[in-house]
């Protein structure tokens, strides 16, 4: 893998990593009473929009991803789901 693809897939990573962390961090302890409920389902579509595209992206420069992100396909088509 060459230094530019190397740096290119930490990016892509490194963007489904703070997806992941801001879906958490903005629906842990939310309950269906509280005033940002209407919120989250946004907030987790969104990120698993950004989740998916940014590994799909990732799966581009090391096409063994696949292999080490369990349920990688899953999330492509959750992704789908959403988007279409």
């Amino acid at each position: 893998m060459l230094p530019d693809e190397t740096t290119r897939l930490l990016k892509y990573l490194n963007d489904a990593l703070a997806a992941a962390q801001e879906v958490h961090i903005n629906t842990v302890g939310l309950s269906e009473g509280s005033y940002f409920f209407n919120n989250i389902k946004w907030i987790v579509e969104r990120g698993i929009e950004i989740i998916s595209e940014a590994l799909k992206r990732a799966n581009t420069i090391n096409e063994n991803l696949d292999q080490e992100i369990t349920g990688l396909a899953k999330i492509y088509a959750a992704r789908n789901k959403i988007a279409h």
